[in-house]
């Protein structure tokens, strides 16, 4: 049973499926007004879009225990048994343990169930 707090990564998800919509309607009388109009539209979808993108991208491929535990509330009595199930990639150098970022969230999707309204449930 997975029933873990995946707080920050169900939130990231929920960002990157939101449609991007303009705060007030637009009426272009001019070339002038949809260029502005433009502009200020492609500026506030890069202001809502590329932080993410930013954060996403220097993010570590390998996490530590305590990483894993803040990022995806996973506890560590899980990771634990994941890890001795082989159910997430990790290395092992000495006593430190590293877990694959790519595998967790593949781990983590795999249990998604969807509702009737998007797709079948699962």
């Amino acid at each position: 049973m997975r029933s873990v707090a995946r707080v920050p990564y169900r939130r990231r998800q929920q960002q990157q499926n939101q449609t991007i919509q303009m705060s007030t309607p637009v009426i272009v009388t001019d070339r002038e007004s949809l260029n502005s109009a433009v502009a200020d539209a492609v500026r506030e979808a890069m202001l809502q879009t590329v932080p993410e993108a930013v954060r996403e991208a220097t993010a570590p491929e390998w996490l530590s225990r305590e990483e894993v535990v803040e990022r995806y509330g996973i506890t560590s009595r899980q990771l634990t048994y994941m890890r001795s199930k082989r159910s997430i990639e990790y290395t092992q150098h000495g006593r430190r343990i590293l877990y694959n970022r790519e595998s967790l969230e593949n781990w983590i999707e795999e249990g998604r169930v969807t509702t009737k309204e998007n797709g079948t449930s699962a």
